[in-house]
């Protein structure tokens, strides 16, 4: 199959699985070309157009003010496996101190 007709056959959403598969295993493109069947080239010609595409949106994005909190606000901590903390009136120095107990005390 020519490289062309290679990448006509599969979809661009097709691609883009191929490729987010061969980076969450590590594959190199040469491994993931013998593993997945497909030639060499397309990988790397998806692997650029999908990884473009991936800094478009990125730019896509926004800055939004940050607001300070207020003396009224709170904290809103949420843990793993669902716990939620809430802690009204914290400074930063007691913020911290609870993060470093909430990781073991590093």
């Amino acid at each position: 199959m020519s490289e062309r007709s290679e990448r006509a056959s599969r979809s661009e959403a097709d691609w883009s699985s191929l490729i987010g598969e061969m980076t969450a295993r590590g594959l190199s493109v040469p491994e993931a070309s013998r593993e997945f069947g497909v030639s060499k080239q397309s990988l790397y010609y998806w692997r650029k157009k999908l990884g473009d595409e991936d800094q478009q949106q990125v730019s896509a994005f926004i800055e939004l003010p940050f607001n300070p909190p207020t003396s009224s606000s709170s904290i809103e901590i949420h843990c793993r496996g669902g716990t939620k903390i809430i802690c009204p009136h914290l400074s930063i120095a007691e913020l911290a101190g609870l993060v470093r107990e909430l990781e073991g005390g590093r």
